[in-house]
């Protein structure tokens, strides 16, 4: 089917959304919070005959579980009548541990389609068909700099069909985080093959102005490094130097392993505030 070379359109839409939040407090100082969410939304219009350039990948999550359309961008728009249902929890203590979660499901009145008769998302998107796969994300933190964080699309036979998770800590020196991404094979997402992937970052600042990081990922399905870098930065309250080196180990029929050196200069002294109270917040001449 021939695409149009230009086109114009117009989306009116509407939304009702109910929140009705519910709150307790015990004697100790804990709080917890339950947030039921209903929505029901309507946008008209017909989607142009346009490739799609923008919205190839479309990240279903609870940042954007009410939006009326999940596309990224304005190439693609959901049309037609939806609802979203979705429920949150979150336990807030004083000793400063905080726990939240956070479920949520998408339901049309149809299946969205392309003018070609494809479906307008990926399978691996989890809003392919009328009802969307369950979301499923949970955070948990403590006044410590430790955080924990996961994310997941379950679909109508409890089997996941993304997932994401992350820990990570900091202090005023230290920052260290892990990351693990598991995505299925999807050639319409250009994935050909199913992706587990872990990923370590970190950074060390050993003196008041030097700050060490690195970096490393490796794919769990091959069993082999992606790639790992490592950088030296000096900060001053004028300017961020930072040496780094990086090397790719996976290759293909359009790339090779390669190593990039790389050093760039950033200028601090343009800002007017800073969370850093360890230099000075004006650039001295």
């Amino acid at each position: 089917m021939t695409a149009d070379d230009q086109a114009t359109e117009i989306t009116p839409r509407a939304a009702f959304q109910l929140r009705w939040p519910l709150m307790k407090t015990t004697r100790a100082g804990v709080a917890h919070v339950i947030e039921p969410v209903a929505q029901l939304a309507w946008s008209g219009g017909s989607n142009p005959n346009i490739p799609f350039e923008e919205s190839t990948a479309v990240e279903f999550d609870e940042g954007n579980l009410f939006n009326i359309s999940h596309f990224p961008s304005p190439d693609r728009r959901e049309r037609g009548l939806s609802g979203a249902v979705g429920l949150s929890y979150a336990r807030v203590s004083p000793a400063g541990w905080e726990g939240r979660l956070a479920l949520g499901h998408v339901i049309r009145d149809e299946r969205l389609l392309e003018p070609g008769g494809a479906p307008s998302f990926t399978r691996s998107s989890g809003l392919r068909d009328r009802r969307s796969d369950l979301l499923v994300a949970a955070q948990l933190r403590d006044d410590s700099g430790l955080v924990v964080t996961a994310r997941s699309l379950i679909d109508d036979v409890a089997d996941a069909t993304k997932a994401e998770a992350r820990i990570s800590w900091q202090n005023p020196r230290t920052d260290l985080g892990a990351t693990y991404t598991w995505l299925p094979a999807d050639p319409v997402e250009s994935r050909p093959s199913t992706v587990s992937e872990w990923s370590f970052d970190g950074s060390y600042r050993f003196a008041d102005h030097w700050t060490a990081s690195g970096e490393w990922r490796y794919d769990a399905a091959t069993d082999r490094s992606i790639r790992a870098g490592a950088g030296l930065t000096y900060t001053n309250e004028c300017v961020d130097i930072t040496l780094s080196v990086s090397r790719r180990f996976t290759s293909s029929t359009i790339l090779e392993p390669e190593t990039n050196i790389g050093f760039t200069v950033g200028l601090r002294g343009f800002s007017a505030a800073s969370r850093d109270k360890s230099f000075t917040r004006t650039c001295r001449n």
